[in-house]
């Protein structure tokens, strides 16, 4: 096994990637930008077909699916099924983080605040284990409640595009389930999907200011105080319904600039989109969730841009 410095940082970068958090607010939030109704009622998404980009400036790809705690999971079950999947070599690189904290979101329209809890289970304290490929670009996490495929550009690879990352995935779960069941760690009792696309807005690729971003965004970058300004954030969630689906999503869009920073990236731009799994044992209960969030990814992204990064970032409409 090798032990590079870049393997490492990629997986430290890999455990900032996916953050699970009880959302509670009363009815959903928004932001013009995304076109999003301001009422109660979740807005019904209809996607039409997918756009495509020659140049995105993705970095960063992941999917993810919350299930039920494996109490019995210990770190060394993580061990053997790393060597099942290492055994063609293709993830030779192993890293361990703090567990992070998955909590299943609440989707109702009038969500009540969960009461604050205090357990006394005495369990022992299973990491993250991170397993990457060799040059950190395929990566797989995995503790006892959550399993994460991921994509990272790295320094020259191109985006693969959805469907092989998406396969992976699948392949990894079946892989996973099956692991479990032959240890008898527990019944795997999925909850919750994700997607994620995360992209890095450097400097010099289409604007060198804040001010500049406004030409490629539809998000109110910035503000003309008569001044450069130094630095800008935003955050938004939303609630919608998809008509093929009888639960609900939530986007949530994470959009920050700095570009007086040292280091990179200059600016960022996160989309994140989770939903609950289908009822148990049904036909594409994990799959198509899977589908829809990544659907709501991209249409949510294309609503983002103005026709300068379009044309920039290479789209082609069909």
């Amino acid at each position: 096994m090798r032990d590079t410095k870049a393997q490492d940082q990629a997986l430290a970068d890999t455990d900032g990637a996916i953050g699970y958090r009880r959302v509670e607010a009363r009815q959903p939030v928004g932001k013009a930008a995304l076109h999003v109704q301001h009422d109660a009622t979740p807005r019904v998404t209809d996607t039409p077909r997918l756009p495509y980009f020659h140049r995105p400036p993705v970095t960063r790809v992941s999917i993810a699916v919350a299930y039920d705690r494996l109490v019995r999971l210990r770190s060394a079950h993580a061990g053997l099924w790393w060597a099942d999947l290492n055994a063609d070599g293709k993830y030779p690189a192993v890293g361990e983080f703090a567990a992070r904290d998955v909590a299943i979101e609440d989707f109702s329209e009038n969500a009540v605040p969960s009461a604050f809890e205090i357990s006394f289970e005495d369990r022992p304290d299973v990491p993250r284990v991170v397993f990457a490929s060799e040059n950190a670009v395929r990566q797989v996490a995995v503790q006892p409640d959550l399993l994460q495929v991921s994509w990272h550009r790295g320094k020259s690879a191109d985006y693969p595009r959805f469907e092989p990352i998406h396969e992976d995935f699948r392949h990894k779960l079946e892989s996973w389930r099956s692991f479990v069941a032959a240890q008898a760690l527990g019944d795997f009792v999925p909850e919750l999907v994700e997607f994620a696309y995360f992209n890095d807005l450097v400097r010099g690729d289409g604007w060198d200011t804040i001010g500049e971003l406004r030409d490629m965004f539809k998000i109110a970058v910035g503000r003309d105080y008569g001044g450069e300004q130094q630095e800008f954030h935003y955050a938004d969630q939303t609630l919608v319904t998809a008509p093929e689906w009888p639960g609900s999503f939530r986007i949530y869009v994470s959009f920050f600039a700095h570009p007086n920073a040292l280091t990179e990236p200059d600016a960022s731009l996160s989309i994140i989109v989770r939903g609950l799994v289908g009822s148990s044992g049904s036909e594409g209960q994990i799959d198509d969730p899977i589908r829809i969030a990544h659907d709501l990814a991209s249409d949510t992204f294309v609503k983002l841009l103005t026709e300068r990064a379009e044309e920039h970032w290479g789209r082609i409409r069909g």
